[in-house]
């Protein structure tokens, strides 16, 4: 195989360039790689929350009293933390909150863990996680019990009773709920247009037989309308025909 004779001290390279669009995109991930990393820092700290003395790492002035705070960590585990100097220029920050400092530290630190870098900004890693929680929206609400056994029940996967009682119950709702659709496309509050006069009003009590009240609050759930309006028309009509 014949060699063209240029060595790699020889060859002539153009500097490699990335397009602006893949600036942009490499720019948007190490971003979305800080939030990350304050999310396993958090984590990380919850955890150890106990075996970190607070207080003498909220009074640190140097990085050899970072260290003694965390010295009931072991080093294994200490090596996938921040480094002192992070950690110390978190602490210093008059922001440091004295109750529950675990949220800001992470944070703080996160850039400082991504790049391992000497100089950094804790409030510029606050802000690129800000900044990243924002564009990302609300975290989706977990899943209940009762939303995962609904799930396995339609895959036809064995149910606890427990669960089983309140699927059939929301089940029987759903099927109830079109029929009262039905009833209130015949007669509903909304299609009874009516205004009140400007006249003065006072307030009574009625006692009534619980099984008017009960036929009351079927009507009302039928037509929408509150009991009070009922009883008030009803009142009126009798008034009127009479």
């Amino acid at each position: 195989m014949a060699k063209s004779g240029k060595t790699h001290k020889t060859v002539k390279t153009e500097a490699f360039d990335f397009p602006l669009a893949t600036k942009r995109t490499l720019k948007a991930e190490r971003k979305e790689w800080v939030l990350a990393d304050s999310e396993n820092l958090y984590a990380e700290f919850q955890r150890l929350r106990h075996k970190i003395d607070w207080d003498a790492l909220r009074q640190a002035s140097t990085e050899d009293d970072v260290k003694a705070a965390l010295s009931a960590i072991d080093q294994f585990t200490s090596n996938r933390l921040p480094s002192a100097a992070a950690i110390l220029a978190t602490v210093r920050e008059p922001k440091y909150p004295k109750l529950r400092p675990i949220r800001f530290l992470a944070r703080s630190c996160a850039l400082a863990h991504t790049y391992q870098t000497g100089s950094y900004s804790p409030r510029y890693s606050r802000d690129i996680c800000y900044q990243e929680e924002k564009r990302r929206g609300p975290a989706p609400k977990p899943i209940t019990n009762l939303e995962y056994w609904l799930g396995q029940a339609r895959l036809g996967q064995k149910v606890p009773r427990k669960y089983l009682r309140r699927i059939n119950k929301l089940l029987a709702n759903k099927q109830a709920r079109p029929e009262a659709q039905k009833i209130r496309k015949k007669l509903t509050y909304v299609d009874i247009p009516e205004k009140i006069e400007d006249v003065g009003k006072k307030r009574t009590t009625v006692w009534l037989p619980e099984t008017t009240v009960a036929k009351l609050k079927k009507l009302s759930a039928a037509t929408g309308a509150p009991m009070a309006e009922l009883f008030r028309r009803a009142v009126e009509a009798y008034l009127n025909r009479s």
